[in-house]
């Protein structure tokens, strides 16, 4: 709308929770960058996953290490669970312009350098009401023999008895299923074409609706 162009790397996302065992959670971790060469600003923004002295030290050694974690967010309580820090600076002076903390799960501020004025930039709660989805799993009967939650079932439910022995027979029958499924399809030459998913240029991924309609 503006004639901008943005580049943003994406930091790392980990999950749990995804077979139905507790709740399920998104943790970022790392780094995210967002440069704009018409106007000449840059954003980073550093996630931390939790407080811990673990966290501390990757961020301090090896490729673990996030390199705008240094002294110029020690003074933002944000390294809890699901903090963040960063800045927005201004590439040819190299002048950072604004300063970003809070939590990415709930309130991120923005402080103007110059004048310490602090502004809320982006809150939640506020964008879930206004943006809020409903997510519809179908019955248990409905779902198809591949969909996940059938497939894992059997791990989650022993998993939840505490039948490990079971939940890990269980497990590896699933492994070697799938692995056998990929192995015919190399025997017969053939590729394996997904059914709600298509891949188009430049990696993208696009959504296929149930009736094979685009959905972007």
């Amino acid at each position: 709308k503006q004639g901008e162009h943005y580049r943003v790397t994406r930091p790392t996302i980990s999950m749990s929770g995804l077979m139905g065992i507790g709740t399920p959670t998104v943790y970022f971790s790392g780094s995210s960058t967002i440069h704009c060469e018409e106007s000449g600003l840059q954003t980073q923004i550093d996630f931390y996953q939790r407080k811990s002295k673990l966290s501390a030290l990757w961020n301090t050694v090896g490729f673990f290490k996030s390199s705008s974690i240094q002294e110029d967010h020690e003074h933002f309580d944000s390294t809890g669970v699901n903090g963040i820090s960063g800045y927005v600076k201004d590439v040819h002076s190299g002048n950072i312009v604004m300063r970003l903390h809070g939590h990415w799960d709930d309130k991120v501020y923005a402080v103007d350098e110059s004048t310490g004025q602090e502004t809320l930039l982006f809150d939640l709660n506020r964008e879930q009401n206004q943006c809020a989805m409903t997510i519809w799993v179908p019955p248990e009967s409905e779902l198809e023999d591949n969909n996940s939650l059938q497939v894992w079932r059997k791990v989650k439910e022993n998993m939840l008895a505490a039948n490990w022995t079971i939940a890990f027979a269980h497990k590896s029958h699933v492994e070697e299923a799938q692995r056998f499924m990929l192995h015919v399809l190399e025997m017969e030459k053939k590729e394996w074409i997904p059914a709600f998913f298509s891949k188009v240029q430049n990696s993208t991924i696009r959504y296929l609706g149930k009736e094979g309609s685009v959905a972007d």
